[in-house]
């Protein structure tokens, strides 16, 4: 099954809106007045299309809310290595990243089924098990085991490569 760039955008069009409602809710009034960061770290190399949706993700935004965020996305690792995103986020050092199954299972063993090859036949089937019963139970352990909010999982083409859009569980310290 091939990916459209319609289908990502569609993807991160849904994503923009979850971001910001959730932000509306949280902003504090003193806020307002000012643009709300938002720290995006990812490894990903500027060519690869995982970093191209996070540019994606930050143009519908500035639609959406335009002049409300400053989105700071950081590429090749230059802000946080792979693998250091979830303790900086529960430190409030980071907003969002994109974190794989590989790093999500050092924490959370029960994610861990997820490393393995072929146990999610295609994106389609690997949306069906996320927005399910079971993607509910493992974001859940994820919240608390790791203090990130999933907010999607990453329609990717290969089964292998499940990674989750994750947000920073704890209010913006001031």
């Amino acid at each position: 099954m091939t990916l459209t760039l319609n289908t990502r955008r569609g993807a991160l069009a849904a994503l923009v809106s979850l971001v910001v409602s959730a932000a509306a809710l949280c902003a504090l009034p003193a806020q307002a007045q000012s643009k709300i960061p938002l720290r995006i770290s990812t490894p990903a190399v500027p060519d690869d299309w995982h970093a191209k949706m996070w540019t994606v993700f930050k143009e519908q935004l500035d639609k959406t809310g335009p002049g409300e965020f400053d989105v700071q996305i950081n590429l090749n690792a230059s802000l946080f290595k792979q693998g250091a995103e979830p303790a900086a986020m529960a430190r409030g050092n980071l907003e969002m990243a994109s974190i794989s199954a590989f790093d999500m299972a050092k924490l959370v063993p029960e994610f861990s089924i997820f490393t393995a090859g072929y146990v999610v036949r295609d994106p389609a089937h690997q949306q069906k098990v996320f927005n399910g019963p079971v993607g509910d139970e493992l974001f859940k352990l994820v919240s608390q085991k790791m203090e990130v909010t999933p907010l999607a999982t990453a329609p990717w083409v290969h089964a292998s490569s499940i990674c989750a859009r994750c947000a920073a569980s704890r209010p913006r310290r001031t």
